[in-house]
């Protein structure tokens, strides 16, 4: 594929800048993003990158990029030319074990978060203007997925839940074309990727919409489609009569999605994490396991409680025959834990458990807390607990995702029921009523 000719125009201005700023420091440089999904649009598209190095950019070199950018920027107040800077080691490796990489958003130079995204879109749609035409680049369709699950939450339905509160800054925002492009396109990028494996565009993505979601939501997904091909001169009216009103279905469609995704990845990708196994908890995990535990504290989302206890009470209060940690199968590291307690010493309630589930920040987003969680329902059900029961701050969107998927229920939320850090807080309370037990 060849780019629009704006393209090549900005990337020949960026790398004969970044040349005379730096000779030899850019090696490889590749396109991905609506250019290389053949959906640019010069009006609302950006140009996305990802520039190629021996080495992380540093100092004397960072500074030489710094100017390339500003240069480019000063020359080309749009498309902006947005992306990361990676190694060659990057590229074969992956990133996981990256956090951020020097990169550019709007023209500016900073610091870049990096998601398993781009390295799907340059295998398949790359597209060449430095370096090999075909590099060695790191593929996992199970930790995209994983990724892509897990992105649902934390920037999706948190974005939603911003929106949705009456008079906040995001509840306005919401109201404005580019919301309702951003939104409605966005979710469904994400459920496209977890329905195929693959990666797609903003346009594609609502093409898919119509062809796979009800009716009901095609006059949102038509008027985001009309928003994103508009050109300055475009009469083409609204399909909605008022802002408020596509808002509404904006955000209804936002949940849809998000919970359908959700479901989507339990069906098909929520097997055994690659690398990790799930055994019965032992006296000698007592360490990383109240470590685990203390960082979960430590967030600020998981518990009213400040500190870990101590593992002597730790080991008294929690059944032992439903503990279980998970494992790193190389290095023999606990990467996450779950446990219950009873609800009451009564015989009536011999059947109800309250649970935790705690992952070390370091592993989250890897599915491990669903494959604990697993674990748990199958050692309870198989004792023949019938109710397993819990209290989660609602801010805890990721571990409310976690649990519906699994089949449990919000019974509601208690209002201001206690005070953490000073701050009085709301716990939804959550259950599982076994279908097994009866």
């Amino acid at each position: 594929m060849t780019p629009p000719s704006l393209v090549e125009e900005v990337v020949a201005a960026y790398l004969a800048a970044a040349d005379t700023e730096a000779p030899g420091l850019v090696e490889g440089l590749y396109l991905e993003g609506s250019t290389a999904l053949g959906e640019f649009r010069p009006r609302v598209s950006d140009i996305d990158f990802v520039a190629i190095t021996a080495t992380p950019p540093e100092g004397a070199a960072l500074a030489a990029l710094g100017r390339t950018h500003a240069r480019l920027r000063d020359r080309y107040r749009r498309p902006f030319l947005d992306g990361v800077y990676l190694t060659w080691d990057d590229l074969r490796t992956g990133p996981e074990s990256i956090e951020t990489r020097p990169g550019v958003t709007h023209g500016r130079l900073g610091s870049v978060p990096v998601t398993p995204v781009t390295w799907h879109t340059l295998a398949s749609y790359g597209l060449t203007c430095r370096g090999p035409a075909k590099p060695e680049i790191w593929r996992d369709d199970r930790a995209l997925a994983h990724w892509t699950d897990a992105n649902l939450d934390s920037y999706w339905r948190r974005l939603h839940t911003r929106a949705s509160r009456p008079l906040s800054l995001r509840s306005a925002a919401a109201l404005t074309p580019y919301a309702t492009v951003w939104t409605a396109t966005g979710v469904t990028r994400l459920h496209y990727t977890l329905a195929t494996g693959d990666i797609t565009s903003k346009e594609s993505a609502a093409r898919y919409g119509l062809e796979i979601f009800p009716d009901r939501w095609h006059r949102l997904l038509e008027e985001a489609l009309r928003i994103r091909r508009a050109s300055p001169t475009s009469t083409e009216r609204s399909r909605y009569r008022t802002p408020m009103a596509r808002r509404r279905d904006l955000l209804a469609y936002a949940e849809m999605v998000i919970a359908d995704g959700h479901r989507l990845y339990a069906r098909r990708w929520s097997g055994q994490v690659p690398g990790v196994t799930i055994r019965a908890m032992r006296p000698e995990d007592a360490t990383e396991v109240l470590a685990i535990y203390q960082a979960g504290l430590d967030g600020g989302h998981a518990s009213f409680e400040t500190t870990a206890p101590t593992w002597e009470t730790f080991d008294k209060t929690r059944l032992p025959e439903h503990r279980h940690v998970a494992v790193d199968t190389t290095t023999g590291q606990v990467l996450g834990w779950t446990a219950v307690t009873p609800v009451s010493s009564r015989c009536v309630y011999a059947g109800v458990v309250e649970h935790s589930v705690y992952v070390s920040p370091e592993a989250a987003g890897r599915g491990i807390g669903t494959e604990l969680l697993k674990a748990l329902i199958e050692s309870t059900e198989t004792a023949g607990v019938w109710t397993i029961q819990s209290g989660v701050f609602p801010e805890n969107t990721a571990s409310l995702s976690l649990h519906t998927r699994l089949g449990f229920r919000i019974v509601g939320t208690r209002r201001q029921v206690g005070r953490h850090h000073n701050t009085w807080r709301d716990v939804t309370l959550i259950e599982r009523r076994s279908p097994k037990v009866t």
